[in-house]
């Protein structure tokens, strides 16, 4: 912040300065920082999360005003800190959790009156509640763990319900199975979690202890690099977002605008999927062998790029 001079005053400067002047969500970006500009000033700050624990750090670049804000929670704490900063940017408003509806109800109930309880608000009052996946998900894990195993595979099989399409649903469906020794549905909620999601080593490596092999269609395929050069170049998502896919060796990386390289895994000649992210790329390619674009399929979405070199 500036309040006292240092011989470190010169890297914090460096440090400060803007390096990407659209990063991801609008912002700016530094080295380690991001920056936003807000009530004519910048705020500077940085963020992180792991565990059940979030954490925001930032100060006005014109003045005296520093805010670190700590949390116990999933939940983000951003709006917070920015709030702190600068109170014209109002808080997030938040939803309860359907899981801290539930809880109560399962210890005085039982798990089939809370399912009851979770589909009636869910028809009547989802806008008032949080459904997301990770609520069900840490109910789930919260029964496991207390050694209440039909609770927490009823937990996952409702969570698996209301959100068929992602893959850690399933996994974690397939670990209370295996708690639970049944190996046979174990295997498919699985086999299901790695369809949806490659790059669940996770799930491939449960299914390997059970002595399972995982389905053909999730395991990868061997391209030459030869093969894999067609694929680089730039690849154009939003105005001023692309992707950019280039050959390291005999890995094919690619990399989007403001983030890290990731390595690129094939399923194919033409799809291929990341281990960072639960998210598949399918190339394009035209009736000449000539590579015209990429679509990006992540959380339901299907997004095409053209390629632009």
């Amino acid at each position: 912040m500036g309040l006292i001079d240092t011989p470190l005053d010169s890297a914090f400067a460096l440090a400060h300065k803007e390096r990407i002047a659209d990063g991801p969500g609008g912002m700016r970006v530094g080295l380690g920082w991001l920056i936003r500009s807000a009530d004519g000033t910048d705020l500077v700050w940085h963020n992180g999360g792991t565990g059940g624990f979030h954490s925001f750090v930032g100060f006005r670049a014109d003045g005296q005003l520093g805010v670190v804000v700590l949390s116990n929670s999933t939940a983000g704490i951003d709006d917070i800190g920015f709030h702190l900063l600068d109170p014209s940017i109002r808080l997030l408003k938040v939803e309860p959790s359907i899981a801290a509806v539930m809880r109560p109800i399962i210890d005085s109930a039982g798990v089939d009156a809370a399912i009851a309880q979770y589909r009636r608000l869910k028809a009547d009052s989802a806008r008032f509640y949080d459904f997301s996946e990770s609520e069900l998900n840490r109910l789930g894990y919260e029964s496991l763990s207390q050694g209440a195993v039909p609770t927490a595979i009823a937990l996952f099989q409702l969570n698996v319900e209301a959100h068929p399409d992602a893959a850690n649903t399933y996994d974690s469906l397939g670990e209370a199975y295996m708690v639970a020794g049944d190996t046979t549905r174990a295997v498919a909620a699985y086999r299901k979690s790695l369809s949806l999601n490659p790059g669940n080593d996770n799930a491939r490596t449960m299914l390997a202890r059970m002595g399972a092999e995982e389905d053909a269609s999730t395991r990868t395929v061997t391209l030459q690099p030869e093969l894999l050069q067609r694929y680089v170049g730039s690849y154009q998502l939003a105005p001023n977002f692309t992707i950019v896919i280039r050959l390291e060796g005999d890995r094919l990386m690619g990399q989007a605008t403001g983030q890290s390289a990731f390595e690129m895994f094939p399923l194919s000649e033409t799809e291929f999927f990341l281990k960072v992210a639960d998210a598949r790329i399918t190339f394009g390619i035209n009736e000449d062998g000539v590579v015209e674009n990429l679509t990006l399929h992540q959380n339901g979405a299907n997004t095409p790029a053209p390629r632009i070199d």
